[in-house]
C-alpha cells in the first residue's frame, strides 16, 4: 500500500548551505563527531535503545538517532551503551525535520495527517531542545517549496511563527539554534502552503562549500500584498533582489551561492549575482532550475506544439540540448521518507549529477498518476520507461551514480512496486510485493529499499522488510531487516541504515552496517 497518500506526485525538495553568516553567530563550530561506530562490522546489526512499538524520525549527521515512543521524542548516539536523551513531548510520532546536526519537532503535528499550527521544538546535541514556536506551519509533504530550513553548519534554523489559527499568516524569522538569537525577517507573511504566495525559504550556498559566507534567502509575500519578494540577508543587512517574483514559483543558487535563479511575474527567467543585478537569460514560457555549477536547465515552450530543453552557462550563453515533446512534465522527487526536505533550496527533478531528469507526458487527472519518461542530458535523448499512467517518483530520483532511475507504480488495488530504468531504458521491478514509499542511494549503484510492507500504511508501526541490493551486480537483493517499523534512515556516511523493530522478541532501535 502506498505510505504517503498525499504526497506522491509532487515531492518536496532543497538544498542547504555549508556556513552562516558569523554575524549572527559566533559560537565555536560543533565537534565533528563521525556516525561509524566501532562496534559494526558489514553485515553486523547492533541495539542502540530498547523498547516496543518505537518510530525512527531521522539520523543527524553527528550521530543522533532520533525517534519517537510511548508519547515522548528521544535522540540517542548511534552506538552502544548510549543514554537516551528526551528531546520533547508529542502524543504521536511527530513531522520531524532532521538536517544536519538539527532536528526541528512540529510536536503537535503527526507525520501523516492535514497540516495546521504546530509548536515547534528545535534540538541539538550541543545545545538540547527548547521551543522555538508555540504556533509555527509545519512543512508540507507535496510542496515543491520549503517554509523552514537549517543551515548545514548547524548553527541557525529559519521557520515560520505567529501563526494564525486560520493557517494564513504568519511570521518568518531566522534564529540560532540554541535559540539565544532570534530575528524576524518578514512580519505578517502569506504562509499558508497551498496559497497563491507560499514561501520558500533556505541558504544560497550547498553544504561542503567553504564556511562562513552562507546568507538566508526568502521569498515571500506580505499579508495583503500580490507580489512576491525576493530578499537575501547578508548578516543583518537586507538585499532586495525582486519585487515582482512569480507566484508558485521558487528560486534556486549554485554550489557558492554567486547566483540566484528565479522567474518575475511577466514570466520571465533571471538571474541575481552577489551584488543584487539582474540578468534577463529567457522570456519565453519556460520552467527551470540552477545546477549545482551555477548553470541553468530550461524547457522552454518554442511552439504550441513544440519545446525544447536548454542550458545557459555561468556566463548567461544560452544553447540548446534537444528537443522534447510539448506538454512535458518533470518528477520532483527528491525528498526522505516523511516527505520532509534534507535541503533547503533549489528544486531541480534530475540525479545529483544533473545528467538525468525524471519527467512525464501523460497525467491521469484522477489519480495523478503518470507515465515515466527518462531525459539524459548527456546522450541528448528521452526515453519513454513506462508506457502506462499509473507512476509516481518518491524519494531520490536516482542512485548515487545516476545510472539508474527511480520510480513506483500502483495498481487498481493500491498495490505498488519500485522499479529501476537504466539510462538505455531498460527496466527492473526491485521489490516483489507492496512496499514503503522510501529508498535510499547509498553508494553507486547500491541502492537500499523497502519490500513486503504489511498492515495499514497510515500506521507508522506497520512493518517492511529492509533490502540492500547493487543494481548493477546480478546477486540477489540482501535483506537486511525483517518487519522492520516502515521509517527508516541512513546515516550521514550512508554505511548504515538506522530503524526500529519490535521482531526477533528484541524490540528496539537498531543500527545495521550495509557497506
Amino acid at each position: 500500500m502506498v505510505l504517503l497518500t498525499r504526497s506522491w506526485f509532487f515531492a518536496a525538495l532543497s538544498l542547504s548551505a555549508c556556513a552562516l553568516d558569523t554575524s549572527i553567530a559566533d559560537e565555536a563550530p560543533l565537534d565533528d563527531t563521525s556516525t561509524e561506530t566501532s562496534e559494526l562490522g558489514l553485515g553486523r546489526t547492533l541495539r542502540v535503545a530498547a523498547g516496543a512499538d518505537l518510530v525512527a524520525l531521522g539520523v543527524t549527521d553527528d550521530g543522533y538517532a532520533l525517534y519517537w515512543g510511548q508519547g515522548s521524542v528521544w535522540a540517542t548516539r548511534v552506538r552502544a551503551n548510549a543514554t537516551p536523551r528526551r528531546v520533547a513531548t508529542a502524543a504521536s510520532p511527530p513531522l520531524t525535520l532532521v538536517a544536519g546536526r538539527v532536528a526541528m519537532i512540529w510536536t503537535d503535528q503527526p507525520v501523516l495527517g492535514g497540516i495546521a499550527p504546530s509548536a515547534l521544538t528545535v534540538w541539538t546535541s550541543a545545545h538540547g531542545s527548547a521551543q522555538a514556536s508555540s504556533s509555527s506551519l509545519p512543512p508540507v509533504l507535496s510542496s515543491i517549496t520549503a517554509a523552514s530550513a537549517v543551515s548545514p553548519d548547524g548553527r541557525e534554523v529559519v521557520f515560520t511563527t505567529n501563526v494564525s489559527a486560520d493557517g494564513e499568516t504568519g511570521d518568518i524569522v531566522r534564529a540560532t539554534t540554541d535559540l539565544a538569537h532570534v530575528t524576524t525577517l518578514v512580519a505578517g507573511a502569506q504562509v499558508n502552503p497551498f496559497g497563491a504566495c507560499a514561501p520558500h525559504v533556505g541558504f544560497d550556498r550547498e553544504p561542503g562549500c567553504g564556511h562562513g559566507d552562507a546568507h538566508v534567502v526568502v521569498a515571500a509575500c506580505g499579508g495583503a500584498s500580490t507580489g512576491k519578494t525576493l530578499a537575501r540577508w547578508r548578516g543583518p543587512q537586507r538585499q532586495v533582489l525582486s519585487t515582482s517574483l512569480r507566484l508558485g514559483s521558487w528560486w534556486s543558487s549554485d554550489t557558492e551561492g554567486d547566483r540566484i535563479y528565479g522567474r518575475r511575474a511577466d514570466g520571465a527567467s533571471v538571474v541575481w549575482d552577489r551584488s543584487g543585478a539582474e540578468t534577463v537569460i529567457e522570456t519565453r514560457p519556460n520552467l527551470g532550475w540552477m545546477n549545482r555549477d551555477g548553470s541553468i536547465t530550461a524547457l522552454v515552450v518554442t511552439s504550441p506544439t513544440t519545446s525544447q530543453l536548454n542550458r545557459t552557462s555561468r556566463t548567461n550563453v544560452t544553447t540548446k540540448i534537444m528537443d522534447l515533446p510539448a506538454g512535458l512534465g518533470f518528477m520532483f522527487a527528491n525528498h526522505v521518507a516523511p516527505g520532509i526536505p534534507y535541503y533547503n533550496l533549489t528544486a531541480s527533478p534530475t540525479s545529483r549529477d544533473g545528467s538525468v531528469i525524471g519527467g512525464w507526458t501523460v497525467l491521469d487527472p484522477n489519480t495523478g498518476l503518470t507515465d515515466v519518461v527518462l531525459i539524459d542530458t548527456a546522450a541528448a535523448t528521452i526515453r519513454t520507461v513506462r508506457a502506462t499512467s499509473d507512476a509516481a517518483p518518491s524519494n531520490e530520483l536516482t542512485t548515487r551514480d545516476s545510472s539508474y532511475m527511480l520510480y513506483y507504480a500502483l495498481d487498481a488495488l493500491g498495490g505498488n512496486a519500485l522499479f529501476a530504468a537504466r539510462r538505455d531504458g531498460t527496466t527492473r521491478q526491485l521489490s516483489t510485493g507492496n512496499t514503503v514509499f522510501e529508498h535510499y542511494g547509498l553508494a553507486g549503484s547500491v541502492l537500499a529499499f523497502s519490500d513486503r510492507a504489511a498492515g495499514d500504511p497510515a500506521d507508522l508501526l506497520s512493518t517492511t522488510d529492509i533490502l540492500v541490493d547493487d543494481l548493477a551486480d546480478p546477486a540477489p537483493a540482501r535483506t537486511i531487516a525483517r518487519g522492520a517499523h516502515q521509517l527508516y534512515f541512513p546515516t550521514a556516511d550512508r554505511r548504515s541504515l538506522v530503524y526500529t523493530s519490535d521482531a526477533a522478541g528484541e524490540a528496539g532501535v537498531f543500527v545495521t552496517r550495509v557497506r
